[in-house]
C-alpha cells in the first residue's frame, strides 16, 4: 500500500508544476479572477490517478463478505471527455482501468468503460461535480475473464486555475455485480470499492 501512495504521489508531482505554471491572460490585469463561463457545445478533458479500495462483497442472500486481506488495496487511473449539455450538466465517456495483487500474488485488473453524467455545483473558484457512471468492466484474474456492469456514483472538488485548467479530486464508489442463475445462483456476488484520485480537468 504504501508503495502505492508513493508511486501515485511521485506521478502526480509531476503533473502539479505544469498546470500551475499557466502564463496568464494578456488581456486581463493580474488581480483580474473574473470566471469563464461554459454552456452548451463546450467540452472538457479529464485524467486523474488514485487509489481503489476494496471494501466487500455481498451475496444474492444479504451476507457481506469484507475482502480482509484476500485483496490488497489497487492503482488506478482514468481519462475522460466530456460536453456540456447545459452550463451545469455534462456528459461524456470515461475509460478507467486498476490494478491489484490477491493474496496468492495474482492479479487483479479492472477495465470499466462509462457513461457519464455530471452536474455541476459552483462555488467559484471551486467546483463540485456531482456523477454518475454507468457501463461495463472487463475483469481479469488469473485464467478468469468477466464482463459484468458497474454503477459509479461520486462526488468531485476542482479548483480554477488561471487558463483553462481546474484541479482537484474525487471519490467514487465502483458497485461491480456479477449476476449468476439457476444452479450457479449462489455463486452471485456484488463488489464494492471505493477510489479516491487526484485529477485534472482541462477545457477545450
Amino acid at each position: 500500500m504504501k508503495k502505492s501512495i508513493a508511486l501515485i504521489l511521485i506521478l502526480f508531482g509531476f503533473l502539479l508544476p505544469g498546470l500551475a505554471a499557466q502564463e496568464p491572460n494578456p488581456d486581463l490585469p493580474e488581480d483580474d479572477f473574473t470566471r469563464i463561463t461554459y454552456d452548451t457545445g463546450d467540452s472538457v478533458f479529464s485524467f486523474g490517478i488514485g487509489l481503489l479500495m476494496p471494501l466487500f462483497n455481498s451475496d444474492n442472500h444479504g451476507n457481506f463478505i469484507p475482502y480482509g486481506k484476500q485483496l490488497g488495496y489497487g492503482g488506478m487511473g482514468y481519462i475522460e471527455w466530456n460536453a456540456y449539455l447545459t452550463s451545469r450538466i455534462r456528459l461524456g465517456l470515461q475509460i478507467s482501468g486498476m490494478f491489484a495483487q490477491t493474496i496468492n500474488k495474482n492479479t487483479l485488473t479492472m477495465v470499466p468503460i462509462t457513461a457519464k453524467f455530471s452536474y455541476l455545483l459552483d462555488f467559484y473558484p471551486l467546483t463540485v461535480p456531482l456523477t454518475l457512471g454507468v457501463g461495463f468492466s472487463f475483469n481479469k484474474l488469473d485464467r478468469l475473464f468477466e464482463f459484468p456492469p458497474i454503477l459509479k456514483p461520486g462526488v468531485g472538488c476542482y479548483w480554477s486555475l488561471r487558463g483553462n485548467w481546474e484541479l482537484g479530486g474525487q471519490v467514487v464508489y465502483w458497485w461491480i455485480p456479477e449476476i449468476h442463475f439457476r444452479d450457479l445462483a449462489d455463486q452471485t456476488r456484488f463488489g464494492n470499492f471505493l477510489e479516491i484520485s487526484l485529477g485534472a480537468v482541462y477545457h477545450l
